[in-house]
């Protein structure tokens, strides 16, 4: 039996979710063509999941921000995974935090402020980007892609 990962959405062609805690939930993810997952709590998905995977593991303190490098991999690794045709989900313990702050960096990436990627992703993933610190890299991470442009 294929059972969905808790807390599935997407956003621009990615998906994010919860910890996936069963073989059948990482099933689930590959019939709907997912091929790359980023993980981003401290343990990292149990090793014989992945052959059929690229993969990426971030560690991430619970209800804590990612650090601008931390961001910057985790964007240039979707966009990397989407140039190659290859959809990734993005996944940290519930699928708030971590997680929403990671798919709006890259919203922020892709040209919206960060006020617009937060609201986006809170839309698809009401209560996602759970703390102000969490909030707050997101605009550091605004103001540093706006410095590159």
């Amino acid at each position: 039996m294929n059972t969905n990962p808790i807390h599935y959405f997407e956003i621009n062609n990615i998906g994010g979710c919860a910890f996936p805690r069963l073989a059948s939930h990482i099933k689930w993810l590959k019939d709907r063509g997912i091929a790359a997952i980023l993980t981003l709590t401290e343990r990292s998905l149990p090793v014989e999941w992945l052959n059929d995977f690229i993969y990426l593991h971030i560690p991430v303190r619970d209800f804590c921000p990612p650090t601008i490098e931390q961001l910057h991999l985790c964007v240039d690794f979707l966009k990397d995974c989407l140039v190659a045709g290859k959809k990734p989900v993005v996944h940290c313990m519930m699928g708030y935090g971590r997680t929403g702050t990671i798919l709006a960096a890259y919203l922020i990436s892709e040209g919206m402020t960060a006020n617009e990627a937060i609201n986006k992703v809170r839309g698809k993933r009401p209560g996602a980007i759970e703390t102000y610190e969490q909030e707050n890299i997101l605009f550091e991470f605004e103001a540093i892609e706006n410095e590159n442009i």
